[in-house]
């Protein structure tokens, strides 16, 4: 009974030596020590990859004999030598659906630049109604309804560009106006 107990006991394991070693080692010690444990993991490592791999493809081939066993042998050597053409099983299914091809309506398509114009549209009124500027996802500016900051001072700057020029006063011209 004895012997059963200390059978299970966790027995210490011995790591005052390898601390020893490294408490006491010099510093180009400690680095060649570091370097062959990583190699050791590099080792390991590439063993668990075959290993992995190894369990992967007996799967595999056990799951590929599972459907052998369900399917049928013959079952599979059939569908093998009848080579399907898929656009013949789409019209097939299509048929035993009740539906003739006649029924299945084209794709419309617009008119060049018009998808980029209702998606650029769809884009503005979308940030618009999220408080968002209509070109930038940036906040709306606290004096616009439609662009931030950024996008507001140049929309001005263009209209003070497009404005026509206001013609200065000549000082000659003033006098006139105030007689």
């Amino acid at each position: 009974m004895k012997n059963a107990i200390e059978k299970h006991r966790p027995q210490p394991i011995d790591i005052v030596a390898p601390l020893h070693f490294l408490l006491n080692c010099s510093d180009v010690d400690l680095g060649n020590f570091q370097n062959v444990k990583l190699d050791e993991v590099s080792h390991a490592r590439k063993k668990l990859h075959k290993d992995l791999e190894q369990l992967l493809d007996v799967l595999a081939q056990a799951a590929l004999a599972n459907f052998f066993r369900a399917y049928g042998r013959e079952r599979i050597l059939k569908a093998l030598e009848e080579n399907p053409d898929p656009i013949a099983d789409a019209k097939a299914r299509i048929k035993a659906m009740g539906h003739t091809p006649e029924d299945v309506l084209p794709m419309l398509t617009l008119p060049p630049g018009q998808a980029h114009r209702t998606a650029a549209v769809t884009y503005q009124k979308r940030n618009i109604e999220e408080g968002k500027c209509c070109d930038c996802p940036e906040p709306l500016a606290r004096n616009s309804v439609r662009y931030c900051e950024k996008h507001l001072s140049a929309c001005r700057n263009r209209a003070r560009l497009k404005a026509p020029k206001r013609k200065k006063l000549l000082p000659h011209a003033v006098g006139a106006l105030s007689q």
